[in-house]
């Protein structure tokens, strides 16, 4: 039984890797300019937000709400355009941006895992990733404050267990999409 979110599964790796390299970049680059790590934060915001939308080309069925997908698309694209477009903005602006971001994008990620524990195992991934945004979101709102390394250090080992988290997610469905572990990984209802 190959379905849209089997099908799918490419888009989960993509979006690990362009995590992952962004989180070895915040961690190798810490002392880049404020305005640097702006630019390339607003740039995984919007690329995680295209590929979440791409996401609902695949819906031919229930496996995920396509609000979820539609409103993580929105919100990535919506942040990353409005930070790259305001790179002036204060280090305060831009946490809170993150913030925002991470905890929306987060719940919907511990919704899309709800459903999917019904589809396959494994889900746990999506699940732990959603907990790491929401986590992050609210580190940043409860001590906005930070410097800039600590910032950058922050985003990328959120970047890097986020990626690892999607690219985990990926190749499950990979699995189940070549058809090895099918009947181990399925579950019925």
């Amino acid at each position: 039984m190959q379905n849209a979110l089997v099908q799918s599964w490419w888009m989960w790796m993509i979006r690990g890797v362009i995590a992952l390299i962004f989180g070895v970049m915040a961690f190798t680059m810490p002392v880049v300019t404020f305005g640097a790590l702006i630019t390339l934060f607003a740039a995984f915001m919007f690329v995680d937000g295209v590929f979440a939308l791409g996401s609902l080309l695949f819906k031919r069925q229930q496996e995920r709400p396509w609000w979820s997908s539609l409103l993580e698309g929105i919100f990535g694209i919506g942040i990353g355009l409005l930070t790259f477009f305001m790179p002036g903005i204060t280090s305060l602006v831009f946490v809170t941006y993150i913030a925002i971001w991470a905890i929306a994008t987060g719940i919907l990620e511990l919704v899309t895992a709800v459903r999917l524990r019904k589809e396959i195992e494994g889900e746990w991934a999506m699940g732990l990733a959603g907990i790491l945004s929401i986590v992050l979101g609210f580190a940043f709102i409860l001590v906005p404050g930070n410097g800039v390394v600590t910032i950058a250090w922050m985003l990328g080992a959120y970047a890097i267990a986020f990626g690892i988290l999607m690219f985990t997610v990926g190749g499950r469905l990979r699995q189940l999409a070549h058809g090895s572990g099918h009947g181990d990984t399925m579950r019925h209802a």
